[in-house]
């Protein structure tokens, strides 16, 4: 299998040395999984708060005195916003609602006498079911919180930590466990590669300076029916060499290596 696009060195080109890097790899590692665990069974406002403020803090490791000085005084704000959101929406009832109306904008450009370009904006509501909220809030933190983890922390000691584990059980479970490492071999291949993904195609609508709003959309549709179809392809790929150089777990011997 060709895996030379799924090199782990290139993390280390892109990663700056933050405060969570010397924190030990397992409680960054179990703290990422209780959170990811605990996400589904919280309201949809919280893991926006928890969204957000670990998107920020990611921020405040910073070189120039003067910018994290302002990154802190734009942090008392944020979070006296985010204090008022809460109330607002306790007050309303929002938290115990099963459905959020939101509002699309439809920009429509108007030419006046003065030759004078106005953006009219026309509302239409749709309502959106609680639970797809809540699974686009999961995915995207699993997202983050993922690539936190990667970008502070070496691949090969995550590996090494879960060996450890694994090598508890696994004479208990052999078949579950070497079908459980083949299974994390395979979709670890595509962590990386997916990051690549987004990062290339971000890069490649920014190097197009798109402004208009309409635009914007077809772009975004486009980067994300993109991003299926090379994953797909990707997954095809790779069953066919699994197919054609007949891998079978129970020979899978990745612990002895």
């Amino acid at each position: 299998m060709n895996v030379t696009s799924f090199s782990v060195l290139s993390q280390y080109l892109y990663s700056p040395h933050t405060w969570i890097h010397p924190i030990s790899v397992k409680y960054k590692f179990f703290c990422i999984l209780i959170i990811l665990l605990s996400i589904p069974l919280n309201s949809s406002i919280y893991i926006m708060i928890i969204i957000l403020t670990f998107s920020y803090i990611t921020l405040l490791n910073c070189t120039n005195l003067k910018y994290t000085f302002k990154l802190i005084k734009n942090l008392y704000t944020y979070c006296f916003l985010l204090f008022i959101t809460y109330l607002l929406n306790l007050k309303s009832g929002i938290l115990n609602q099963h459905i959020y109306n939101i509002k699309r904008y439809y920009p429509l450009k108007l030419i006046l006498i003065k030759r004078q370009n106005f953006f009219i904006y026309s509302y239409d509501h749709i309502v959106i079911p609680k639970f797809l909220l809540q699974i686009s809030f999961f995915i995207y933190s699993n997202i983050i919180f993922m690539r936190i983890l990667f970008l502070t922390t070496k691949y090969e000691e995550i590996i090494f930590l879960l060996f450890q584990y694994i090598d508890k059980i696994k004479n208990k479970q052999f078949f579950f466990i070497q079908t459980l490492i083949c299974s994390l071999s395979l979709a670890s291949q595509f962590i990386e590669l997916i990051i690549k993904y987004f990062q290339n195609k971000i890069i490649s609508l920014k190097l197009r300076k798109i402004y208009h709003k309409i635009h914007k959309y077809q772009s975004y549709n486009y980067l994300i029916l993109s991003f299926f179809f090379d994953l797909i392809n990707d997954i095809n790929q790779i069953c066919f060499f699994i197919y054609s150089r007949e891998i079978i777990i129970n020979k899978f011997y990745i612990i002895n290596i």
